[in-house]
């Protein structure tokens, strides 16, 4: 990939992080579509059984749950309610 000589190194940065963000939402929805497509009650079966662990493990649900809610790593400053 060639870059215009007009690119600053940050506009780089910010397109590698966007791209590494999309290939993981990507990654993420097409694993849970194949994981979840499976038919079958043995497949169904292994899935309520994950789902009850996760359910069951306090630390590793609080971890998931952060993730989801955005809630995780370093924070925005206006979300930690500082100013700006």
């Amino acid at each position: 990939m060639t870059l215009p000589k007009n690119v600053w190194w940050f506009e780089v940065l910010l397109y590698a992080s966007l791209t590494l963000d999309a290939l993981s939402v990507a990654f993420a929805t097409d694993s849970l579509t194949r994981i979840y497509g499976v038919p079958g009650k043995t497949a169904s079966a292994v899935r309520r059984f994950g789902m009850g662990l996760v359910g069951r493990i306090s630390p590793l649900r609080n971890r998931l749950m952060s993730e989801a809610r955005g809630t995780s790593g370093e924070l925005p400053l206006l979300l930690r309610g500082l100013p700006i």
